[in-house]
């Protein structure tokens, strides 16, 4: 009777490891830096904005794209409107790329208008082990865009916070 309670207590564990992903709890934060300029192979030199993901989970978390260079969305308030706009991998659009826990990586998200106020960055994550029904998009706090010189930098807005919308994946 022993030799039949340990698989199936194995096999309920795993299925419960399986069915039941962890909670995401990730950071989203555009780093203080200046807004750097860069080419967008289309005569343009738009701003972009450097922007640190850092998982605080205690397990892995899955982000929608390749390593380095996941999807992205950014929102940009720009003369009293929220523009929108995605920044897609070039490859398979359900690859996911897994982020350790206390694991960070670092995007340039943009291109970004030099006429937005306010600016904020969304990323699409999963902890569904096997295949993914739905996506977690985290995104970061709004910040302030404030122009120094020729220079634009993001600076904290308060009581911005990171919100959390979850979408069913087709």
């Amino acid at each position: 009777m022993l030799l039949l309670f340990i698989p199936l207590a194995l096999l309920s564990g795993l299925a419960a490891w399986l069915l039941n992903p962890p909670p995401i709890d990730v950071s989203i934060d555009a780093e203080p830096y200046s807004f750097p300029r860069y080419d967008d192979h289309a005569g343009n030199l738009p701003l972009g904005a450097v922007v640190k993901v850092t998982n605080l989970s205690k397990s892995t978390v899955w982000v929608l794209g390749l390593p380095g260079s996941p999807t992205f969305a950014d929102q940009q308030l720009v003369d009293g409107e929220w523009t929108s706009s995605m920044s897609f991998s070039t490859s398979d659009p359900k690859q996911w790329t897994p982020l350790r826990p206390m694991e960070s990586l670092t995007i340039l998200a943009g291109p970004i208008s030099e006429r937005a106020t306010e600016l904020r960055v969304g990323l699409s994550f999963t902890t569904e082990r096997l295949a993914p029904t739905e996506a977690h998009w985290v995104y970061s706090p709004a910040v302030k865009i404030v122009k120094r010189g020729q220079d634009y930098f993001p600076e904290p807005k308060p009581g911005a916070q990171q919100e959390e919308q979850i979408l069913p994946l087709n």
